[in-house]
């Protein structure tokens, strides 16, 4: 599939570039950072190799184009180790520009190592974070499948950290959406739906709209596997 959609996005990006052209739309502008996004969803090596190199120019003090910064944090934290996690960590505590702050909130959750996704769950809690910034946390796992390992035992072990939230609606809100849709298949949805139950959680509708997601997903994998396996197979 990542080789499928590889191409058309290898031409955009070969017309585009990595750096700002003197009088370009605005639109080119947009479609790089997007265009850069999906090739580094496919694994592109040549794009993935950039973005690291540029992530550590930026730790040694270089600046980064503020279009591009969010994406070139992502695709660090995806291709890198725990060492990309620290450097991380440090500049999201230093820097004091919100808006990067966010950037870099976010993509400490796009790592595939679950300790490290772990400890980027556990940094959230702390008084590091704000608690308006953890609806971006949330916001942010759904989106990765290495995230389906770790979320809910994570969440069943910190429990008591996370019910503090339950006044706080658009975080708890967030976390009980991320939670539900990260997941398919009907025995997860079952063993979830247990758990929060027993929890006395309240946000029915919250959680009655996830479950819904998480069924279409879940019918949706059933209905069309075996025609996607055969079509890229």
């Amino acid at each position: 599939f990542k080789s499928h959609i590889n191409s058309p996005f290898k031409k955009t990006f070969n017309k585009l570039g990595w750096n700002l052209k003197k009088g370009e739309k605005e639109e080119d502008t947009l479609l790089r950072a997007l265009t850069i996004s999906y090739l580094g969803f496919t694994e592109d090596k040549d794009i993935t190799t950039t973005a690291i190199k540029k992530f550590n120019e930026f730790v040694n003090s270089s600046s980064l184009n503020p279009d591009l910064s969010g994406v070139i944090y992502s695709l660090a934290a995806r291709n890198s180790n725990g060492e990309t996690f620290n450097n991380i960590i440090e500049k999201y505590t230093k820097i004091q520009i919100v808006e990067e702050k966010i950037k870099l909130l976010a993509s400490l959750y796009r790592f595939k190592n679950p300790e490290v996704l772990k400890k980027a769950l556990d940094f959230a809690l702390s008084e590091n974070v704000r608690i308006q910034d953890l609806r971006t946390v949330f916001g942010s796992l759904s989106s990765n499948p290495e995230i389906r390992q770790i979320f809910f035992p994570w969440t069943k072990e910190n429990w008591k950290k996370l019910e503090k939230y339950k006044n706080t609606h658009f975080v708890f809100m967030g976390l009980l959406e991320s939670l539900i849709v990260s997941y398919v298949g009907k025995e997860k949805e079952e063993e979830i739906r247990e758990f929060l139950n027993s929890k006395e959680t309240g946000y029915e509708k919250t959680k009655a709209n996830a479950f819904e997601l998480m069924q279409i997903n879940t019918q949706w994998l059933k209905n069309n596997s075996k025609v996607l396996e055969n079509y890229f197979s």
